[in-house]
């Protein structure tokens, strides 16, 4: 079931709790399924909520608890994630009851899960969305890549955000087995790449050299800005700051323009005002920076492995 063959259901939508990129990137997805005739019902958290109305205010909303993963900041993330095993099986549990009530009560004909795990319920035809069908992870853990595939197989199609032939996530998206496995290619909360189209006016006076993303778990968000500031000769540049509101910045550089991201919405001319974006080499960043036709430097995570083979990759780095 490719996404352009799903006309006049009802979808119950979830997305994954980890950063903001799972939200912004089906943002792309929700507004073509609503052409389409769909009505959504977004399942989600207190935060995600408050970026997905910002975008869509016309839906539903149901209450949805997270993961809520929580990381050191010492770049250990898989240690870090194999201590929460626990509450992460828990949580896949969980939310397969949760998926199970909200079907009920929407009278959904159709879920769509962006990498949650769990959410999905027998009889119902289920969507898992990803561009990881192959993990970034070393050989030594083929059990948790074999788990991974075991439950993708229990979805009745998986939506693949790449592009086949002109792949953006290399190897991570390279096909698998599954009896419905489809391509959807690229997806952006940016609609259309002229700055024009923007609902939010941009206040043409405005133009930064860069624009630095601040985005991610705390620890990590704070040692991209550090590290950022002490690479990069900003002098004699405007720059622009995008952080979370809840991001305390030590040390500000005071020549530099800081927006905290209260409401994403808002900020998005920020993105179309700079000639260079500054980030973590997330996958919805990636597919953002191609939309837009921006000029990025992207900086992965350490250790988060996902974020470095994209950077070695797409030589990003």
């Amino acid at each position: 079931m490719q996404i352009s063959e799903v006309h006049d259901k009802r979808i119950l939508y979830a997305v994954l709790d980890w950063g903001l990129g799972h939200v912004t990137r089906s943002i792309g997805i929700i507004r073509q399924l609503e052409d389409q005739g769909n009505t959504v019902i977004i399942a989600c958290n207190k935060e995600q909520k408050q970026v997905f109305v910002s975008y869509l205010p016309e839906l539903i909303y149901e209450e949805l608890e997270g993961y809520n993963f929580r990381f050191s900041g010492k770049g250990n993330w898989g240690w870090d994630l194999w201590k929460q095993r626990s509450r992460f099986l828990g949580a896949v549990k969980k939310e397969a009851q949760s998926a199970k009530d909200l079907c009920r009560k929407q009278d959904i004909e159709l879920v769509v899960s962006d990498h949650r795990y769990g959410f999905r319920v027998e009889g119902i035809p289920s969507v898992f969305v990803t561009h990881q069908l192959h993990l970034p992870i070393p050989k030594i853990a083929f059990l948790v890549q074999r788990w991974h595939e075991k439950r993708l197989r229990k979805f009745t199609s998986l939506w693949v955000l790449d592009d086949e032939k002109n792949t953006l996530a290399g190897k991570l998206s390279k096909p698998l087995k599954h009896p419905d496995l489809n391509y959807i290619g690229w997806y952006s909360r940016f609609e259309l790449k002229k700055p024009e189209n923007l609902k939010v006016p941009l206040k043409k006076t405005q133009h930064y050299d860069y624009l630095i993303v601040l985005s991610g778990p705390e620890p990590y968000s704070l040692q991209l800005f550090a590290e950022i500031s002490r690479k990069i000769d900003f002098r004699d540049k405007k720059v622009a700051v995008l952080h979370p509101a809840s991001l305390k910045i030590k040390n500000k550089n005071k020549n530099f323009n800081y927006f905290p991201a209260k409401q994403l919405k808002k900020n998005d001319e920020l993105f179309f005002q700079s000639d260079c974006i500054i980030s973590r080499s997330g996958y919805s960043t990636i597919m953002d920076i191609r939309v837009l036709g921006k000029k990025a430097i992207l900086i992965p995570t350490k250790g988060q492995k996902e974020q470095e083979y994209l950077s070695r990759y797409l030589k990003l780095e």
